[in-house]
């Protein structure tokens, strides 16, 4: 049985590795032979500019992780800006952008999309081995196999995998995090909340339509730890101590207050410049918006801390009502 079932993971992790083998050396043709889309130049723009520290031209909408991801490359390539009064005369991305690609070489052009189409390609492939791993663990490896080959070579999966945009950036956050929220439902602990909040972070990066994922993680964490909770009592034949005492309210309202002054402060920096439509989401727009990579920490650090308060809070509280219930039965 053992070598049976050893034999069956290498079988199973070959095929993956050739799977993936594939998958990125078609990503990496299209990445050479396609054209520039009517996006990638602004994007190619923007993550230049964002890595050095310059993103100044509005919209200034691309998601930080892909920028993250893909700016290091058009740096270390010396992007060439354009030159000359009139290409800056709009200062908005998309005018500028077309303007630098107005007067590349056409050789040029495909050999710095190329590369920087490259880093990129993560994001298809990351997501292909979590579809796998996901599989895996609910169905087998056979599973898994056959799940990972219908998204690796799906015509429209490979369509978007080469294009420096965040569609794969976004769909492989949004798994992910919801991925990490399975596992830690499945197994609450220290191990399983930290990857809960790095894919939720992950999520918020790659697209500010992730943002209901801040309000949801908290709600998750809770939920699970009073689940935990209610059935240890109905063990006992009592009632649960968090609902009956109001222990995860407080600590929801506790954190919610203790991250709200970051969040307040990234607000009242984001609208005193935002249009209307930004200022739906003040706590992201800080980071949308300000031009360094660094910056990334400022406003997502307060997002982990309140589900780590959230998760210790209820914890405590809990622990703190078993143990006196108990110590009452003395």
């Amino acid at each position: 049985m053992c070598h049976s079932s050893g034999g069956s993971a290498r079988v199973s992790g070959l095929t993956l590795a050739v799977l993936l083998s594939v998958q990125t050396g078609m990503l990496a043709w299209q990445a050479w032979t396609l054209g520039v889309t009517v996006d990638e130049p602004a994007h190619l723009l923007n993550s230049y500019l964002y890595w050095r520290g310059q993103d100044h031209l509005p919209p200034r909408d691309f998601p930080p992780l892909v920028k993250l991801v893909s700016g290091w490359m058009p740096v270390l390539l010396e992007l060439p800006l354009p030159r000359g009064p009139e290409a800056w005369r709009e200062l908005h991305e998309w005018p500028v952008a077309i303007n630098m690609i107005n007067q590349l070489n056409p050789r040029d052009i495909q050999r710095l999309f190329f590369f920087s189409r490259l880093p990129v390609l993560v994001f298809p492939i990351a997501t292909t081995i979590l579809v796998f791993l996901w599989a895996h663990a609910l169905s087998g490896p056979r599973a898994g196999l056959a799940a990972a080959f219908l998204f690796a070579l799906e015509p429209t999966s490979l369509g978007h995998g080469a294009i420096l945009k965040n569609d794969h950036a976004a769909a492989f956050g949004y798994l992910l995090f919801w991925f990490m929220a399975w596992r830690f439902w499945r197994d609450p602990g220290l191990k399983s909340l930290g990857g809960l909040t790095a894919g939720l972070l992950v999520a918020v990066l790659a697209k500010l339509s992730m943002l209901p994922l801040l309000a949801i993680a908290p709600v998750f964490v809770v939920a699970r730890l009073l689940r935990n909770t209610r059935k240890t009592d109905r063990a006992r034949g009592r009632d649960t101590p968090v609902f009956r005492n109001g222990w995860a309210p407080r600590a929801a309202a506790f954190a919610l207050l203790g991250n709200a002054p970051a969040q307040q402060s990234a607000a009242r920096q984001v609208t005193r410049s935002s249009s209307l439509g930004w200022r739906a989401a003040p706590a992201l727009c800080g980071l949308y918006r300000k031009g360094s990579p660094r910056k990334v920490l400022e406003v997502f650090l307060p997002a982990a801390g309140l589900v780590a308060v959230v998760y210790f809070g209820v914890l405590c509280a809990s622990r703190f009502e078993a143990s006196r219930l108990s110590a009452d039965e003395y």
